[in-house]
Formats: C-alpha cells, structure tokens, sequence
C-alpha cells in the first residue's frame, strides 16, 4: 500500500500546508492543488462537479506503470527531509555548505550580513535571510521564519 497520510492540510488560522519528504515535494503538492482547486470551482460553477469513483482512484494509483514510476526513484539524498542553518552562507565555507547540504537532499536556511543571500538560489529548498548573528532577537526571528516555512512545507 502507498503512504496514505495527507498532503494537504487547511487550516483555517494557518491557510493551506502543504506536506512532502523535501521542500519540492511539497511545492509540487501545493501546485497540484492549487490547480485541482481552480477546476474544481469552474467545473463546480458551469454546473457540478464530480470526483472519481473510490475504485478508479486506486485503480490510477495502483496501475502498474504509476508504480514502475515510483519504483524507479530512487534512494532519497542522505539529509531528505532535514532543515539546516547555516551562517556565513552568502560566501566561501558557509556558501560552500550551504551548497553541499542542499545536494544531499537538505533544506537550508542561510543566514547573513551581507544582502547577497537572499539571491543565492531561486528553489523552494533554500531561504536566504539578513541576519547578524550577533544580534539575539534578529537570530531568533530568522531562524522562526525558517521553521514557519519549511514546518509547513517538510512536516
């Protein structure tokens, strides 16, 4: 049987949390669901709309080309599903960290004086923040800000 826990969750406080092994995993589950959503409303106002029966949902997911498919992923990178903080990461040995955990499957937070981390990588694995770690309370709040994005996203 496959992994039956939800990928989706609303909450109304919280908005919509979307869950995945990794970072991409649980944006490409937000996507999915966002665009199942907006058919879900047009179908719904052109006058109805109707999910698949039970039985053609498991026959979709159990079809033995999907599970060749799932079969063939592979080992997951050493640290998937990991959060790392990394300081200095805008440069040399913390960028040079920042970059090996990132291809081991981690998800980073970088933090920084300098502005340029938050242009070290465009993916939904990485936050680049401004950050002296000197300062207490800034440190505190990056390292939130990190747990609230990736919490939501890696739980």
């Amino acid at each position: 049987m496959l992994d039956a826990a939800p990928r989706v969750v609303l909450d109304p406080p919280l908005g919509v949390c979307t869950l995945g092994k990794t970072a991409r995993e649980a944006a490409i589950v937000y996507d999915i669901y966002s665009q199942t959503m907006d058919i879900v409303l047009r179908a719904t106002r052109l006058g109805g709309y109707q999910a698949l029966s039970a039985k053609d949902i498991f026959d979709v997911e159990y079809w033995d080309l999907e599970q060749a498919k799932l079969r063939k992923g592979g080992k997951p990178p050493l640290f998937t599903g990991e959060v790392a903080l990394v300081t200095g990461a805008a440069s040399g040995i913390g960028k040079a960290c920042v970059d090996s955990l990132l291809a081991r499957g981690a998800a980073v937070i970088g933090v920084d004086i300098d502005p340029a981390i938050m242009q070290l990588h465009k993916r939904p694995d990485f936050i680049g923040l401004v950050c002296d770690v000197t300062d207490e309370p800034r440190l505190t709040q990056a390292i939130e800000h990190g747990v609230r994005a990736f919490a939501a996203s890696t739980c």
